[in-house]
């Protein structure tokens, strides 16, 4: 397991990790509202307000090398998922 920053610019990882967080965050909560993906990542790729967030990717080197798990801290604070 690879775990390091991921490239918010990156459109295509940035999908997978916002479906990971998605799923995540609504787990026994499957009626809370939701964000899109673009309201998602323009919130994450905004210019900074003075807050820090830093995302982070578990990556499966061993098989594929794909994205397995993610900790957000765009939000609400830092949530693994």
């Amino acid at each position: 397991m690879d775990i390091r920053p991921i490239d918010i610019h990156d459109d295509d990882l940035m999908r997978e990790f916002h479906r990971i967080v998605d799923a995540g965050y609504h787990i026994g909560r499957e009626d809370a509202p939701r964000w899109t993906y673009d309201e998602y990542v323009g919130s994450v790729r905004a210019p900074d307000s003075g807050e820090r967030a830093v995302h982070v990717g578990a990556f499966d080197g061993a098989l594929d090398g794909a994205l397995d798990g993610a900790l957000d801290g765009a939000l609400d604070g830092e949530s693994l998922v």
